[in-house]
């Protein structure tokens, strides 16, 4: 499990750091096992990484990223 700090804005606009175990928390209610929720949220971390290098994500592209993780598996 690797965990990066990485910020993100939240709707009010405010810039926060980004809760790692609320993303994992929400991979659990949906009823993934403990790797699998993991391993979702190592595959978010990279989107993130990836796709934001020079301004930080929103809420929303957040919970677009959550669903492309799940539709690539």
């Amino acid at each position: 499990m690797r965990i990066v700090m990485s910020e993100i804005v939240k709707r009010n606009g405010r810039i926060q750091e980004l809760d790692i175990k609320k993303i994992y928390k929400n991979f659990r209610d949906r009823g993934y096992s403990e790797d699998e929720a993991w391993s979702l949220v190592d595959d978010v971390k990279n989107i993130i990484d990836l796709r934001f290098q020079e301004f930080f994500p929103n809420t929303d592209n957040i919970k677009d990223i959550i669903e492309l993780a799940i539709l690539k598996r």
